[in-house]
């Protein structure tokens, strides 16, 4: 969870930029009217992550507890990296290419990554534990 935070703080951190910057906008509202469609891409795919992270805990402890399928914890990794890929490409549509902010959201997306293959791993071998027992 910690790294979807992360993943959703260096998201607004970088929108706030993006904004900002106004991209030929007058003002922060005008720009979220004239950017609905990017703005509605940003977070329907925050909400997907977020959900999608939350599924996965429950489909990890199911798994573990032998009450749940491999595979739904299989679709939730899948649906958070795929969320995350569309977040992070929704920014890169308006951020600038060399903002730190940019550079922090695709680290903290490899984070996302690396976090859900943690706990994926870390249930297959709970899973396996449990089944030798």
């Amino acid at each position: 969870m910690q790294a979807i935070k992360a993943l959703v703080l260096s998201s607004k951190d970088l929108q706030r930029d993006i904004v900002e910057s106004g991209r030929g906008a007058a003002s922060m509202k005008e720009f979220y009217v004239k950017n609905s469609r990017w703005t509605e891409g940003l977070i329907s795919a925050s909400k997907a992550v977020g959900w999608g992270a939350t599924v996965m805990v429950d489909a990890a402890d199911l798994v573990v507890q032998g009450k749940g399928k491999f595979e739904e914890l299989m679709v939730c990794s899948h649906e958070i990296a795929a969320s995350t890929a569309q977040l992070v490409a929704a920014s890169k549509v308006k951020a600038d290419k060399d903002s730190a902010n940019l550079h922090r959201l695709q680290q903290a997306s490899r984070g996302v990554a690396q976090a859900t293959a943690g706990v994926v791993a870390s249930t297959k071998s709970g899973k396996s534990q449990i089944e030798e027992t």
